[in-house]
């Protein structure tokens, strides 16, 4: 006996919307999932170069790679990482307001404490006070 299909019913308007809705939504979670993947693999790339050839064109290259790799995240990490490869290079006051920024946009982010701490210590001792307040605030062990 042979068998017989049976006959399903078509979906609904309402159900087809609900199932494009959904694979829009997916679409939308997978770009931006690339897109923070591309963001975190410049922030690496652009670190580790930075740290192990100490060249001014590296450096720059660096500071590029940290500066693409802010596309669609409000996180500070890359611009914590621009105002170290910054003040290594010796653009003090450049780098002490990346870290002020991030700073001030995430307040309970200890690196960018430290951050502000490092590059304030010489050239501007009320952001170098604030920041050691931050710090002792935010990690009382450490401060100690």
């Amino acid at each position: 006996m042979p068998a017989t299909l049976i006959p399903m019913p078509m979906p609904t308007a309402r159900r087809l919307a609900a199932r494009v809705t959904l694979v829009l939504v997916a679409l939308a979670v997978i770009a931006w999932s690339a897109i923070l993947a591309r963001d975190a693999e410049l922030q690496d790339h652009a670190v580790s170069a930075a740290r192990t050839i100490p060249t001014p064109a590296s450096f720059r290259a660096a500071v590029d790679a940290l500066g693409r790799a802010r596309l669609l995240s409000a996180a500070t990490d890359a611009d914590i990482y621009r105002a170290g490869v910054m003040l290594l290079q010796g653009h003090s006051a450049a780098s002490l307001a990346l870290a002020t920024q991030a700073a001030t946009r995430e307040p309970e982010n200890l690196a960018a404490w430290r951050m502000v701490a490092l590059t304030a210590a010489q050239t501007s001792p009320g952001w170098a006070r604030l920041a050691r307040q931050r710090i002792a605030a935010l990690d009382p062990l450490q401060a100690r």
